[in-house]
């Protein structure tokens, strides 16, 4: 069954777009598409105001996960996963944006203003890779994926994909920097799950929804196992899915940054988003980032991604068909009536 917000996305009908209705009822349908896109354990953590034809993105403060990212890191990652949602949907619909990253000095949860405006559609235009389709058919996928190779012609097309001023990509197919990061993985889960507070904060992700599941029957009562034994069952479930993957990448940035960080997410959609039309599934791995010292054995790992990593990813063709959609909050529940 879709999500609330898919279904919304849905139903939203082109002729929105087309001068009957108000700018600002034009961007609240484009909202719709923004909230589907992924974040750190689901959380979800963006608010949107709307003042004329102006989008505001900020942060969600209740939603931060102050212990696996208390740099806000992967906060800002998944404001640009959404701020990436918004403008390829605006952009699909025939509108022209200018954008600004954190444009008020002291109020950091405001991360960006987009500005849109009508743009004259060309007659003869050739179609988009991505659509509105293709936002609502991307997924997250946790499950091993087929073996087989990235085709050429799609691996050029991922690697092509328009990247962020300052922010790299690096792709591997290469089994022994597979094998290395799955080593980088297990290590960083014995780290995270000795902390009590990670994992309490995991379960409370777990508890409202978070992950989609990840595979963990009985979520919060798992999180009840030794910590240690839970950390070598995870070990084993990330290790099966990471080394299956014929592809994995790293997208980093010359600074680290909130800007950075953000438009580090906008790439990691834009490329998940590309990923999805081609009919590859991707998904995010984290672990070894929230390690302050795996986090630069990476750097060391992928030197073509930047000096500061930002998002660890495997792709792959999708071992199984229907993938589960997670829950999504609805327009309303994100939308500040004022700014």
């Amino acid at each position: 069954m879709a999500t609330r917000a898919k279904a919304e996305a849905r139903r939203v009908p082109e002729q929105a777009f087309t001068g009957t209705f108000s700018i600002e009822e034009q961007l609240r349908s484009l909202l719709r598409y923004a909230v589907l896109a992924p974040s750190t354990r689901n959380t979800q953590p963006w608010r949107f105001a709307i003042e004329g034809n102006a989008v505001l993105l900020r942060a969600d403060a209740a939603a931060w996960q102050h212990v696996a990212d208390p740099g806000r890191r992967e906060l800002h990652l998944s404001l640009g996963c959404a701020l990436e949602n918004l403008l390829v949907a605006a952009g699909c619909l025939g509108y022209r944006h200018t954008l600004s990253y954190f444009p008020k000095p002291g109020d950091a949860d405001l991360a960006a203003v987009a500005t849109f405006r009508p743009g004259p559609r060309p007659v003869r235009a050739p179609p988009p890779t991505i659509t509105l389709e293709t936002l609502q058919l991307r997924r997250t996928e946790r499950r091993p994926f087929q073996t087989q190779p990235v085709p050429p012609e799609v691996l050029e097309r991922l690697r092509t994909v328009p990247g962020e001023p300052g922010v790299r990509l690096e792709l591997s197919d290469a089994a022994e920097r597979r094998r290395g990061v799955d080593v980088l993985n297990v290590r960083a889960l014995a780290a995270l799950f000795g902390g009590a507070d990670y994992r309490g904060e995991l379960a409370q992700a777990l508890g409202q929804g978070g992950l989609g599941g990840w595979g963990l029957p009985g979520q919060i009562g798992r999180l009840a196992m030794p910590h240690v034994n839970l950390a070598r069952r995870l070990a084993r479930q990330d290790s099966r899915a990471l080394l299956s993957a014929p592809l994995i990448g790293l997208i980093g940035s010359l600074a680290d940054g909130p800007a950075d960080q953000v438009r580090s997410g906008r790439l990691l959609e834009r490329l998940w988003l590309t990923a999805t039309a081609h009919g590859f599934a991707l998904q995010p791995v984290s672990q070894a980032l929230e390690v302050p010292a795996l986090r630069l054995e990476l750097a060391a790992r992928f030197p073509e991604a930047g000096t500061y990593p930002q998002q660890l990813f495997r792709l792959g063709r999708a071992g199984a068909p229907g993938a589960h959609p997670t829950s999504r909050r609805a327009v309303e529940d994100v939308l500040d009536r004022s700014a």
